[in-house]
């Protein structure tokens, strides 16, 4: 359960978003601000796709390199087993 404090201070900083955000709203106009903030959306979705396609490459190329290590060990005549506490080793 959240503190008196930090329930005023969410409040208060929720408070605040809203107050800025109806100044800029303001300031620039109704159109504008929808505009940026769509702007700004489909920024951070292109920068999350970035994202998701670096992780998914850095994956492949991972299991690319462990699948070509173990062959290795296996064209040497070694066996992966798998140990007492769970991990695996070469034999």
């Amino acid at each position: 359960m959240k503190s008196e404090a930090r329930l005023g201070f969410e409040r208060a900083f929720w408070a605040y978003q809203e107050a800025s955000k109806k100044y800029r709203m303001r300031e620039i106009g109704d159109d504008e601000f929808l505009l940026a903030r769509k702007q700004k959306d489909e920024a951070s979705a292109i920068l999350d796709a970035e994202i998701v396609k670096t992780k998914a490459m850095r994956n492949a190329r991972a299991r690319e390199t462990r699948k070509a290590r173990e062959d290795a060990y296996r064209s040497c005549g070694l066996v992966k087993v798998r140990g007492a506490l769970g991990g695996t080793y070469w034999e």
